[in-house]
């Protein structure tokens, strides 16, 4: 990438970051309301993907920002490693966002972070599902990277994994399903229907995955 872009990506990671650390804080505070149970909460609370992936792309963004400064100074590339989990990262965090419109809302029925008696969720959820997401994606528009075919399906590996041992953990009986998650229930529905909702995320990962990499992709002079 030119300098200037570097200093934009910069400026842009750097937002980013911010709103995740405001974010992972406001979760911590949340499940630390009720210090008598607060592993438990706090054990509900990482579970969930819409909870543990901006934490994890909140390191992955700060090891990022650091990479660019490093190419600032030496003009070589950020690393590869780098680049690979931002992409997985990042498009698992917008396909989280759009599972909360699509899927998630029309199961329970509303639109939760539409609804301001939630109190601390309520914001919350306005970084969760508007903030980062958006900042994620407007943070790949000074990018210029460039990625395999393979890279398409990259963000289906968190994707696949989480909601693989989820499933696996909850027929087991080790762990209950969060109520948000029923879409999911192979014990109630069957494995009919949320193998079709599988599909579906894994074609919208996919497709997020595709545009991030069309909007990174190296084109024309650099400017």
């Amino acid at each position: 990438m030119s300098k200037k872009r570097i200093v934009v990506s910069i400026a842009l990671n750097s937002l980013l970051l911010l709103v995740l650390m405001r974010a992972t804080v406001n979760l911590l505070v949340i499940s630390a309301i009720d210090s008598a149970d607060y592993w438990n909460k706090f054990f509900d609370m990482i579970i969930r993907a819409e909870n543990i992936i901006p934490m994890i792309l909140s390191i992955i963004t700060l090891f990022y920002i650091i990479s660019l400064f490093h190419s600032l100074i030496s003009k070589n590339d950020t690393a590869r490693w780098i680049n690979v989990l931002r992409l997985i990262f990042s498009a698992s965090q917008i396909v989280i966002a759009l599972i909360a419109l699509c899927v998630i809302s029309p199961y329970n029925g509303e639109f939760r972070f539409l609804n301001p008696t939630y109190g601390k969720e309520y914001s919350l959820d306005y970084y969760l599902f508007i903030a980062i997401p958006l900042l994620t994606l407007i943070s790949f528009i000074p990018t210029r990277n460039e990625y395999s075919a393979f890279g398409l399906l990259y963000g289906n590996i968190v994707v696949v994994l989480y909601l693989a041992i989820i499933i696996i953990l909850y027929v087991t009986n080790i762990i209950a399903l969060p109520v948000d998650y029923k879409f999911m229930d192979v014990l109630v529905q069957g494995y009919y229907k949320p193998i079709i909702n599988m599909v579906i995320i894994i074609a919208g990962t996919t497709m997020v995955s595709g545009i991030l990499m069309l909007m990174s992709r190296p084109r024309g002079e650099q400017i």
